[in-house]
């Protein structure tokens, strides 16, 4: 539209020379040329604000598969980690440092499941601004909840949790040697 304009503003130009030389009981041709004008800033408005939703949308939706991708990745990086997770050894040292990087693996979930949470409002939100597949974004957002329910409601970061505290709690000295933040 905006490569037209200056073809259809000299067209104007001509037709509202060509209405003002035409003595004035011809006024059909200046009002067709007013509701051609009318007709044309109507399309033109229409045209700039659909223009800047394009723009919105497509920066809304470039942040949500940036954040789709990113939690797509961690998740698949926790899951082989939460599914390698090693037993619990009966060493005092081995069970407190499994214990340790279990709270920091529980702690990281809940600091990422802010982040699922706000990542679903964020498809929502795309879902309901723009004219994209929401078929699409609703298989995208199942996939991630797929993930996010296997690792987080696994149980195996709590039983790992559960069973380092008592191997840690079963040596002598388990207050003097772990700090106080790893006690759960």
């Amino acid at each position: 539209m905006t490569s037209r304009e200056p073809e259809l503003r000299l067209l104007f130009e001509k037709g509202q020379k060509m209405s003002d030389s035409v003595d004035s009981s011809s006024t059909n041709l200046s009002s067709r040329l007013d509701s051609a004008k009318s007709s044309y800033n109507r399309l033109r408005e229409k045209a700039t604000e659909k223009n800047a939703k394009v723009k919105d949308v497509s920066k809304q939706a470039a942040k949500f598969y940036d954040d789709l991708e990113t939690m797509s990745a961690w998740l698949g990086l926790r899951a082989d980690k939460v599914a390698s997770l090693p037993s619990i050894s009966l060493d005092r040292k081995t069970a407190a440092r499994q214990l340790e990087e279990a709270q920091s693996l529980q702690a990281e979930l809940k600091r990422k499941g802010r982040d699922c949470e706000q990542l679903k409002a964020d498809a929502e939100a795309l879902k309901n601004t723009s004219e994209v597949d929401v078929e699409v974004v609703d298989r995208q957002i199942s996939a991630v909840e797929e993930k996010w329910e296997k690792i987080s409601n696994s149980g195996l970061i709590e039983l790992l949790l559960v069973r380092a505290v008592k191997i840690c709690q079963k040596t002598h000295s388990f207050n003097r040697f772990m700090p106080q933040r790893l006690i759960v």
